[in-house]
């Protein structure tokens, strides 16, 4: 269904153009009202809203100036053991290494994990190093338990079972299983611990098909005003492409669905809604991960058509993604934001920079066609930055929601100043600051004065939060960090009195590590940029040391008698 902007308002449209071209927003104040956050189940309107907050473990909230106070490292770890902090530290060092990432590519995907003995070895010292720094667990019993010891430190977690993409049937099967398990066991945890329940659709429908459909879709909307190319199993849905799309995946006219594929794009449809239902029974809304450009049509018409289905009220139960990476997302986004209000539709984005920009810029040279990744960082932030901006004004004055994952600091303090400044409130906007990147961090010279300096506007913005009522009582801002990174930036928002995630991927080591290899092979800067952490991490294990020798009574040195 392809959809254009005619019967726009005209005052829309400008604006966020000029958005996509500027480096930084406007700041205005605008009047609003809080927005009820509701949903909907398959038959009638129910409010989706957490349960009231149960208590947690006694910490001391502030929203004084110490919100990013990353000298006080004493404050900032006070809810970490020393043995994992000394863990932690160990753990980013060598994650930060790129050879390291590279020789573990390589010993996962060779002959040696065929040999049994060596399999085991190989993967018992990944389990009890960087397995248990960036893992939750191997099933949903060990990922809750690591829920638990979130939410005892004053954080929450995003849980994600970590799957491949499934090649048939039966693999879609259990892996939908996993999900539906994964979102029943929120039920047993504490109410308001899990924030969301992360979905692939390539775990729950099998890579080929999603292939197939991507293709038919494109090959529809190039020729949406014939008549002759229909597509007789397409559910409703909302705007995928625009016409600066990448086409190149489907070069020639792609042959129906045959009778046996149709059946599995129903079965895969199933799948999707009885996790949606199962989320709506749990009370715990569900984020649906982004992948590579020639299966992303699928993936987003999955996302939408059970959009239209399940998002009702206020606040959306399903969000799809964003990738500001590519040069179609904020035509898409702004595309598809105003068809859902045309049809009264809630509608929720996760926006991320995106994860496949080498595999990405391999397949356009290979076919020597333009590259749909921006040709600069600065254009990738750039986009972001104004399709946040854009976002933030669409949900402070009616429904939806945004869900907003960085790795770039300078996005991070520039957009939350935006939303203070220009908004004030908003009704369901969640930041996801990850990480800093190595590079601006890294320089000689660095002192951790250098590092707070940095992030003097993030600190302004929560303290504006702080001054508006957004705290722990309040469920209209939450930060969240992939789990293992940003720590010290999580504790310090959470010493604040803010709603911090983490994100918690979870799975058998041997299935997992391989998903997240090759994620961080995608994404190599995003490990060699915690270098704040690791700095902040080494400084309190200094500390520590400092004291617990401070109370050592040294040998040999008298008592002094206590002046009366």
């Amino acid at each position: 269904m392809a959809m254009t902007t005619n019967g726009l308002s005209s005052k829309l449209i400008p604006s966020f153009l000029r958005c996509l071209n500027s480096s930084s927003p406007s700041f205005t104040t605008p009047h609003f009202r809080f927005a009820q956050r509701t949903t909907i189940n398959t038959t009638t309107t129910t409010i989706f809203a957490p349960p009231a907050q149960p208590e947690q473990s006694t910490i001391n909230y502030s929203n004084d100036d110490r919100v990013y106070n990353f000298e006080d490292t004493k404050r900032l770890f006070s809810s970490v053991k020393t043995g994992k902090l000394i863990r932690s530290a160990a753990n980013l060092s060598m994650a930060s290494v790129e050879p390291v990432v590279d020789l573990g590519m390589w010993v996962m995907s060779s002959r040696l994990m065929q040999m049994g003995l060596l399999r085991e070895v190989v993967l018992g010292g990944i389990k009890h190093t960087v397995y248990e720094h960036f893992v939750a667990g191997s099933d949903t019993g060990e990922a809750g338990r690591t829920v638990k010891k979130l939410w005892e430190s004053g954080l929450r977690g995003m849980l994600d079972y970590g799957l491949e993409h499934a090649v048939d049937n039966e693999s879609c099967d259990t892996n939908a299983q996993q999900f539906i398990k994964t979102v029943e066991s929120t039920q047993s945890l504490p109410s308001s611990s899990v924030s969301f329940v992360v979905v692939k659709i390539t775990a729950i429908c099998p890579i080929s098909l999603l292939k197939r459909v991507s293709d038919l879709l494109r090959w529809e909307y190039k020729h949406k005003n014939s008549s002759s190319f229909v597509l007789p199993w397409k559910l409703k849905t909302l705007p995928i492409f625009v016409e600066c799309s990448p086409f190149y995946h489907t070069l020639t006219k792609p042959s129906p669905l045959t009778m046996a594929e149709e059946l599995d794009l129903e079965l895969a449809q199933q799948r999707l809604t009885t996790i949606c239902n199962k989320a709506i029974e749990s009370n715990v809304p569900v984020v649906i991960d982004a992948e590579d450009t020639s299966i992303q049509p699928g993936i987003d018409y999955f996302t939408y058509s059970a959009a239209i289905m399940y998002n009702k009220g206020q606040k959306p139960l399903i969000s799809g993604t964003i990738q500001a990476y590519l040069k179609d997302a904020g035509q898409r986004l702004f595309q598809t934001k105003k068809a859902a209000d045309k049809l009264e539709l809630p509608i929720g984005f996760k926006l991320v920079r995106g994860a496949y920009m080498s595999s990405e810029r391999k397949l356009a040279n290979s076919l020597g066609v333009e590259s749909p990744i921006h040709n600069s960082i600065n254009e990738t932030h750039r986009c972001f930055n104004a399709c946040a901006s854009f976002m933030v004004d669409e949900v402070s004055n009616g429904p939806g929601g945004l869900i907003l994952a960085t790795h770039n600091l300078e996005s991070g303090k520039s957009l939350k100043l935006y939303v203070f400044h220009h908004l004030g409130c908003f009704p369901f906007f969640h930041i996801c600051l990850n990480s800093f990147k190595k590079k601006e961090y890294t320089t000689p010279g660095n002192t951790t004065e250098l590092l707070i300096m940095k992030t003097e506007r993030g600190k302004l913005a929560a303290r504006k939060a702080g001054d508006l009522g957004i705290g722990r009582e309040s469920d209209k801002l939450e930060f969240a960090s992939l789990y293992g990174m940003a720590d010290a930036m999580s504790f310090g928002l959470r010493n604040s009195g803010f709603k911090v995630s983490k994100y918690l991927p979870f799975g058998p080591v041997d299935k997992i590590m391989p998903y997240l290899l090759r994620r961080a092979e995608e994404n190599k800067g995003l490990l060699s940029s915690s270098y704040l952490d690791r700095h902040l991490m080494m400084k309190e294990l200094k500390r520590r040391v400092k004291a617990c020798v401070g109370q050592v009574p040294m040998v040999g040195r008298k008592r002094e008698r206590p002046v009366v």
